[in-house]
């Protein structure tokens, strides 16, 4: 089971650090932004193809944003959003 908050009394109960569902929530919004002004451009374009590569760099800006506001090993973060962007 995956939990979305740290159990009550734990030391990281206390720590001011993001939880799963806030990197869920920042990661969706900026995902729905991106894929909008992607689809967006297309409409305007009138060449639908440009939204297929624009999944890849989806993925990638996921990554570094869990990076940037998730917490743990930053050694393990850093490895995580360097194997998607490679």
């Amino acid at each position: 089971m995956l939990r979305l908050r740290p159990p009550r009394g734990s030391a990281r109960a206390t720590h001011n650090s993001p939880i799963l569902g806030e990197i869920l929530i920042v990661s969706a919004a900026a995902l729905l932004a991106y894929m909008l002004a992607l689809w967006l451009l297309s409409l305007r374009l009138r060449d639908v193809s440009i939204v297929d590569p624009g999944w890849g760099a989806g993925f990638v800006m996921v990554a570094w944003l869990a990076y940037a506001i998730g917490d743990g090993c930053r050694g393990r973060r850093l490895l995580l959003s360097v194997l998607v962007s490679a």
